[in-house]
């Protein structure tokens, strides 16, 4: 049996603003970025087992 590792985006420009996310991409702010990178590297460190990376984008919706 596998391990499931769920993760979200970094913050966005919608997320500062409160407003409805989730029909549309939406640019991550300087934070969002910053927040990316370290989870990245947060990965690599804890040296995951990962055989796929799955994600969402503009279009299709889980």
């Amino acid at each position: 049996m596998g391990t499931l590792y769920f993760t979200r985006h970094g913050q966005t420009v919608w997320n500062v603003e409160n407003k409805i996310c989730g029909a549309t991409d939406i640019a991550l702010t300087n934070l969002g970025h910053t927040q990316a990178i370290e989870l990245g590297r947060r990965l690599a460190a804890e040296k995951l087992p990962v055989d796929e990376i799955l994600y969402g984008s503009f279009g299709f919706f889980a």
